[in-house]
Formats: C-alpha cells, structure tokens, sequence
C-alpha cells in the first residue's frame, strides 16, 4: 500500500513560475500563502487513513510505503529540488516527482521484494 501522497494545497508550477516573473520584476513575493505543508500538517490532513491503516494492521499483514518519509523528511515538505519540479498540480506528481519519490522507497521497495 502507498500511503498518501503530500498534497500541498496551491498549483505548484503555476505558483513557482508567478514567483520568478515576480521576482525579476522586483516586485514583493508574499510567500507566506503558497508555502507547503508540515509534517504535522500532512499528518492532520490525514489521520483518517492512518487511522483505518493502524485498524487493518491488526488484522492482516501487508508492507505500507511512506511518500512523506521522501518528501517531508525535514519536517516540511517539498515540492522542487534544484530545477525539477516535484508536482503537476497541487497534489499530482510530476515525472520529476515520480522519479524522486521512486529513488527515495528504492531501498525499502528492495527489503519488501527480498522478502516475498
């Protein structure tokens, strides 16, 4: 299972391109209403599913994969890393996003395969 994905809330290309024509124009960026989610943030959004994950533990057994392990692992979460772009949308992975979050559960999707 692949728990949900950190949907940050704005359009995440459209929000970042605003900010470099804004910037260059030298025109004030109030970043505060585009800034992405916290951990908690994320974990308040979602504690419905981890909730009903935490009930279906106790009763059967199956391998859980965390995206917010890869994307929040400072406490807040991310949505680009250098030049790439980690969403199509506001809660939609880009390639780029895929990719990232694909590299970040390598090692624990490995563990899972070797197990079975």
């Amino acid at each position: 299972i692949l728990s949900p994905i950190p949907e940050i809330g704005w359009d995440v290309p459209d929000t970042l391109a605003k900010y470099i024509v804004l910037s260059r124009y030298g025109i004030p960026i109030d970043k505060t209403k585009a800034s992405p989610p916290t951990l908690d943030e994320y974990f308040e959004r979602n504690q419905e599913f981890f909730n009903i994950l935490k009930e279906l533990k106790k009763k059967y057994d199956f391998y859980v994969l965390y995206p917010h392990k890869v994307f929040c692992s400072s406490g807040n979460c991310i949505v680009q890393k250098n030049d790439e772009i980690f969403y199509y949308d506001d809660d939609h992975l880009s390639t780029a996003g895929a990719r990232f979050l694909i590299d970040g559960l390598k090692d624990e999707i490995l563990k899972i395969v070797k197990k079975d």
